[in-house]
């Protein structure tokens, strides 16, 4: 039996069966809930789409980029034959989460909802973004999607894969650097991660800085492009703050360190699907300083940090809130620029966090040291000679 003909069978076979289910409201409205959730999740080129759930392809599979590789390509013995029972089988577990879907959103809208508890609650809509993550987990098409990075963020699904995949290395490893060059406990005291921050200078650099990175002076003289990815649901236009801080600026007159403010910026709105910093809709309250170490003196830490503007006022619990809405609340923070508490040196990081009840959701980390770049950033920027250290006090 050929694959195209075996598939269409499967898929015959599958929606007899959904048919004879559907008697049922809850069935009914479950596939309703299906249709509507793939629609969004398929692939988006027909030939490839055919290629991945039928195997229809003439000289290959398209995925493959040279023609040689494409018809050299051989299937795995027994995988046309197999595919599509393996396919019926992930349709079955579609339909019965997108069952278990309805039914947990039947409960939290009917008219009993409202004596529904905070905390039982917030269980039964985990419970729900659960099932329909589990809903299309394992559709070939969600995971070619997610392989070729066409994702739309808007779709738990998407957004558990790919907090899955940070957690795994990129949060291991933002973790470990901020652990070990002491950014924690040296600007804040700790922090539970819970967006994915990236940073990058544009032109010199195009990629995306590792943390603990040491960069040349030279490549930090732009403001940066910060992406603060999210993974939890939040609604458009979510307000964040950014500060960048060094906490490596000496102090001679008391033999120590005092932290500098390099970049400031409040009112950020982000989304899921728009998480990169716009200047242009914030409110950059000091701009980017360059970093520009003195000569002979220690490397320096330059620690971002991005918080959540939380909205105290409002509980993420509560009972109002529509089932499949953000249940994150933000709201505008207002400080003046000739604000004390925003002075360059001397800044107060943790003060300032607990005064605007910021929530830290991620951090990074770059290093600078003295190079022979650093004079001419100086100069580029009015920042005066700077001091150069000796290995013996004078």
């Amino acid at each position: 039996m050929s694959i195209r003909r075996a598939f269409s069978k499967s898929i015959r076979a599958y929606s007899t069966e959904a048919a004879t289910a559907g008697s049922t409201s809850t069935s009914s409205s479950a596939a309703s809930t299906s249709t509507e959730a793939v629609s969004s999740l398929k692939i988006r080129n027909p030939r490839m789409r055919r290629a991945v759930l039928q195997g229809d392809w003439i000289d290959g599979p398209p995925s493959l980029r040279t023609k040689h590789a494409r018809l050299a390509y051989n299937s795995p013995i027994g995988l046309k034959e197999v595919f599509p029972l393996a396919y019926d089988i992930i349709l079955k577990e579609k339909a019965r989460h997108y069952a278990k879907a309805e039914e947990i959103k039947q409960e939290l809208e009917s008219s009993d909802a409202s004596k529904i508890d905070a905390e039982t609650r917030a269980s039964l809509v985990a419970k729900y973004n659960k099932h329909l993550v589990r809903a299309e987990l394992n559709d070939p098409e969600v995971q070619y999607n997610y392989r070729i990075k066409q994702l739309d963020l808007t779709q738990p699904v998407y957004r558990h894969l790919a907090e899955r995949d940070w957690k795994s290395y990129d949060m291991l490893i933002t973790l470990q650097r901020l652990e070990q060059l002491h950014v924690i406990p040296d600007t804040l005291p700790t922090i539970d991660p819970r967006a994915d921050v990236k940073l990058q200078f544009p032109t010199v650099i195009n990629k995306w800085v590792t943390p603990g990175e040491v960069l040349r002076n030279a490549v930090c003289t732009r403001t940066p492009i910060v992406k603060i990815q999210e993974f939890q649901q939040i609604p458009d236009n979510s307000l964040y703050t950014v500060l960048i801080v060094d906490p490596d600026t000496p102090d001679i007159a008391n033999d120590g360190y005092t932290t500098t403010l390099h970049w400031a910026v409040t009112n950020i709105p982000l989304s899921n699907t728009s998480p990169v910093v716009d200047l242009a809709k914030s409110d950059e309250l000091i701009p980017f300083l360059p970093p520009h170490p003195d000569k002979n003196g220690p490397t320096h830490r330059y620690c971002l940090w991005a918080f959540r503007q939380a909205d105290p006022s409002t509980s993420v619990n509560a009972t109002s809130t529509p089932l499949g809405s953000p249940t994150v609340a933000t709201r505008r923070i207002e400080i003046a620029a000739n604000d004390v508490s925003l002075a360059r040196e001397n800044f107060g990081i943790r003060a300032f966090v607990s005064a605007h009840n910021l929530d830290p959701v991620g951090a990074h980390v770059w290093r600078c040291t003295y190079d022979q770049s650093t004079e001419s950033v100086r100069e580029k920027f009015g920042l005066g000679p700077g001091i150069v250290f000796d290995k013996v006090r004078r």
